[in-house]
C-alpha cells in the first residue's frame, strides 16, 4: 500500500422486505452488516504488511426507494 494510499472498507446489507423496517429485520440486517465489516476489516488487515490507522468510522441506516439500507465504513491509512 502507498503511503498516501488511502482505502475506504464498507459493508452494507439491503432490504427489499415490506417488513424491512420492522425491530426482527433490522436486527438481522444489523448483524449481517456487522459480520461482513469485521471479515473486510480483518482480511484487510491480515494481507497489510503496515501499521494502519483507521477512522472515520460510519455506522448508518438510510432508507433508498429499495427499502433500508445498513451500512458501515472505515476509512484505513498507513500511518507515517
Amino acid at each position: 500500500m502507498p503511503e498516501t494510499a488511502k482505502k475506504v472498507i464498507k459493508a452494507r446489507t439491503e432490504s427489499h422486505s415490506d417488513v424491512a423496517n420492522s425491530k426482527p429485520a433490522k436486527e438481522l440486517q444489523r448483524v449481517h452488516t456487522e459480520r461482513q465489516f469485521g471479515d473486510q476489516v480483518l482480511y484487510f488487515l491480515r494481507e497489510t504488511d503496515a501499521t494502519i490507522q483507521l477512522r472515520n468510522f460510519k455506522d448508518e441506516w438510510v432508507e433508498t426507494d429499495e427499502g433500508m439500507v445498513h451500512e458501515i465504513s472505515i476509512e484505513a491509512q498507513p500511518l507515517e
